[in-house]
């Protein structure tokens, strides 16, 4: 039809592209009436098999559709197919109760996580009284820096917060290692942080010698290290780390 009869037709086409006088209207069905939009069929019978694979944003106001067809969309739900069965077989449950069988194993894993984080912060504070025993002096400061073993900075987080309620005017560094990683947290009391002392500063340099960083703010900081075996010899810098510090 004739490019200059398209508009106002309820035809679509995008205005901004260049076309010739004559335009090719492709109609499918009464559901879609647009300009050619490089199809090279003559009816979508001979496209077969149609599955569409994804749809998503590829620029502002513009959305893209990736679809198969013919064999290669039957290739694509074989496959399928063979993962619903396989998924089936595994979970012993039929077909279509596959999504509710995996509600179920989610919450439970969900469950699971909870309850090891609820032990490992049940081993972690276990330790208080022998970290508590393992106050140093370091040039007039009070400091608990021990390497706790295998535990996750969530355990960290409340092992130290309870070791330093306990001890109210000192420095607390510990550290660990979870999932190959080393692991690293600090605190300050107010009174030293005063003074110039930085447990951002300080946990930075604990973590480089585990081969990693970090920082935070002068009374709490936590760090992470690529070399969960530097873990001890990390924590074995502390003391002379705090001496270089310019606490007056």
């Amino acid at each position: 039809m004739p490019l200059k009869d398209v508009a106002g037709s309820g035809i679509i086409a995008f205005f901004d592209e260049k076309y010739g006088d004559t335009v090719r209207v492709l109609d499918v069905g009464g559901y879609s009436r647009e300009l050619c939009g490089g199809t090279h069929v003559h009816t979508t019978g001979e496209i077969g098999l149609f599955k569409i694979l994804s749809e998503g944003s590829v620029a502002s106001g513009v959305r893209r559709i990736e679809a198969a067809c013919g064999w290669a969309a039957y290739e694509c739900m074989r496959r399928e197919h063979n993962l619903v069965r396989n998924l089936s077989q595994r979970l012993s449950v039929a077909p279509e109760e596959i999504g509710e069988r995996l509600e179920t194993l989610i919450e439970n894993n969900k469950k699971l996580e909870k309850d090891r984080k609820q032990q490992a912060a049940a081993a972690a504070l276990g330790k208080v009284d022998d970290l508590l025993k393992s106050i140093k002096d370091v040039a007039g400061i009070s400091l608990i820096a021990a390497d706790v073993g295998d535990f996750d900075m969530d355990a960290l987080r409340s092992l130290i917060q309870t070791v330093s309620e306990k001890t109210p005017g000192g420095v607390v560094v510990l550290g660990s290692r979870h999932d190959g990683k080393a692991c690293f947290i600090a605190s300050v009391s107010d009174d030293l942080v005063k003074r110039g002392v930085h447990a951002g500063k300080l946990i930075g340099q604990v973590a480089k010698i585990a081969g990693g960083g970090g920082g935070g703010q002068p009374n709490k900081a936590q760090a992470g290290g690529k070399d969960a075996s530097k873990v001890a010899e990390a924590i074995s810098k502390v003391e002379g780390i705090l001496k270089q510090m310019p606490a007056k």
